[in-house]
């Protein structure tokens, strides 16, 4: 898209002005959230891209996901996934971002509650009867939704 990439063009001299590196990193992820809200809003904008097929309706007042066949209950921690998911570009996100979302530190045991949170995720998902995959693993990257998502 070419905004991300004007952007890119536009931070890198910002980066280079900044002797702290802690700065640069959050300018880096400020331009990160910037872009993936503008490639989200575009989603939901661009009609030609919408799916004619069931989609996932996500009820973030009353912690609830509606599908063709039902609705689950979320938590707290599964509606911010989601959410994160969807204003993600491609609605995917590294394994960092989630430990993150997720209030979870780097270590080899939080990996494995992620792991168990998302598959947990993931069963409530296909159990509201979408036909294909609904989350699925990036290997070494992180998670991606594949389903098309309202949030109301």
């Amino acid at each position: 898209m070419l905004f991300v990439a004007v952007l890119q063009f536009a931070i890198r001299p910002l980066l280079a002005l900044m002797p702290d590196p802690a700065l640069q990193v959050a300018l880096v992820h400020s331009a990160f959230n910037l872009s993936a809200a503008v490639m989200a809003l575009a989603r939901q904008l661009n009609p030609a891209q919408a799916s004619t097929g069931p989609r996932l309706e996500v009820l973030t007042f009353s912690l609830r996901a509606l599908g063709p066949n039902g609705a689950v209950a979320l938590n707290a921690s599964e509606l911010m996934v989601l959410r994160a998911l969807v204003r993600s570009p491609d609605q995917r996100l590294a394994h960092w971002q989630l430990l993150e979302i997720m209030a979870l530190s780097a270590t080899d045991a939080n990996q494995a509650k992620l792991a168990v949170r998302m598959s947990r995720l993931r069963k409530k998902l296909d159990s509201l009867g979408f036909s294909g995959p609904t989350l699925q693993v990036i290997r070494q990257e992180g998670y991606q939704l594949c389903l098309p998502v309202q949030l109301l």
